[in-house]
């Protein structure tokens, strides 16, 4: 048991390895809480992205052009290559089958339960 959790009737049987594991993780991604001295209490509102969550994206987005996926540009192709490739890495977290799964992005969850409860059939006796 946890040294911490000793004296405290906390069962946690984490170890000492895990929480410098976390600490470091913190410190790594989300250091910029400390450096500025800031408290941030709105996880529902939004959660805060990893610092390397920022950079990859940064470098990707400086590293290429691209558009609208719904053309036919070069720019839209390499975007639409993008959505595919997210499309197939959420299926494979998953192990969802594409034959029978589709992934649909969002702009939030309030889009996303809207699109379920237009396309649900709300009648008695039916199913889906």
């Amino acid at each position: 048991m946890d040294e911490a959790a000793v004296g405290t009737g906390r069962t946690d049987t984490r170890s000492t390895d895990d929480s410098a594991a976390f600490v470091r993780l913190r410190a790594r991604e989300f250091g910029y809480l400390d450096e500025g001295a800031h408290t941030y209490l709105d996880h529902t509102g939004a959660g805060l992205p990893p610092r390397s969550l920022v950079t990859g994206s940064a470098r990707r987005i400086t590293g290429g052009l691209y558009g609208n996926p719904h053309s036919g540009s070069p720019a839209s192709r390499a975007s639409g290559h993008l959505l595919d490739q997210a499309r197939q890495a959420v299926l494979r977290h998953f192990n969802a089958d594409p034959a029978e799964y589709a992934v649909i992005f969002t702009a939030n969850a309030t889009g996303a339960l809207r699109l379920v409860g237009e396309a649900y059939p709300f009648t008695r006796g039916r199913r889906p």
